[in-house]
C-alpha cells in the first residue's frame, strides 16, 4: 500500500459536487407526472455547462437521482431554472417526501483512500458510493458510520 500512496502523492485530486435526491412519490400514478417531468430535465442537462454526469432509479414510488457537477456554482444554477426549476415548483402535487444530499468527492484520492479491501473495485466506483449515500438517505444511520465524505 505505500506504493500506491507514493504514486498517487503528486496527483491533484478532482473534486466533483454531488447531489442525490430521493423522492417518495404520492402514489403510483404520479409515476406519469415525474417521467414526464425528468424528460425534460434531461434535455436541459444536456446543454448545461459543468454537468459531468447523471443517474437514476427508482420503483414503485420510491425513486432516486444523482448528478455530479464540477462546480457549485454549476449546480446552484441548474437547480434554479428550466424545466428543473419548473418541476421543483410542482413537486409538492407528485411527492410526499423529498430529500436531497449534497456532498463533495475527491475523485481519485477519496475512493482509493475508502476502499474496504484490497481489490473491492466499488469503492472505486463513484456511482457505487452514490448507491451507499442513498441507502444513508434512507437508512438508519448506523449504516453509514463507514463513509467518509465531505458534505457541502
Amino acid at each position: 500500500m505505500g506504493e500506491l500512496a507514493f504514486v498517487f502523492s503528486n496527483v491533484k485530486p478532482i473534486i466533483v459536487f454531488i447531489t442525490l435526491t430521493y423522492i417518495k412519490l404520492r402514489s403510483v400514478w404520479k409515476l406519469f407526472p415525474l417521467t414526464f417531468n425528468a424528460m425534460k430535465i434531461v434535455n436541459q442537462l444536456k446543454g448545461e455547462n459543468g454537468f459531468v454526469k447523471m443517474k437514476s432509479t427508482g420503483f414503485g414510488l420510491n425513486h432516486y437521482t444523482m448528478s455530479s457537477w464540477k462546480t457549485e456554482e454549476d449546480r446552484q444554477r441548474f437547480y434554479r431554472s428550466g424545466a428543473h426549476g419548473a418541476a421543483m415548483k410542482k413537486s409538492a402535487n407528485i411527492a410526499s417526501e423529498i430529500r436531497t444530499l449534497n456532498y463533495t468527492a475527491e475523485e481519485l484520492t477519496t475512493h482509493l483512500g475508502n476502499r474496504k479491501k484490497e481489490g473491492d473495485e466499488r469503492r472505486e466506483n463513484p456511482s457505487f458510493q452514490g448507491l451507499e449515500l442513498i441507502n444513508c438517505i434512507i437508512s438508519p444511520a448506523s449504516l453509514c458510520s463507514g463513509l467518509s465524505f465531505r458534505q457541502a
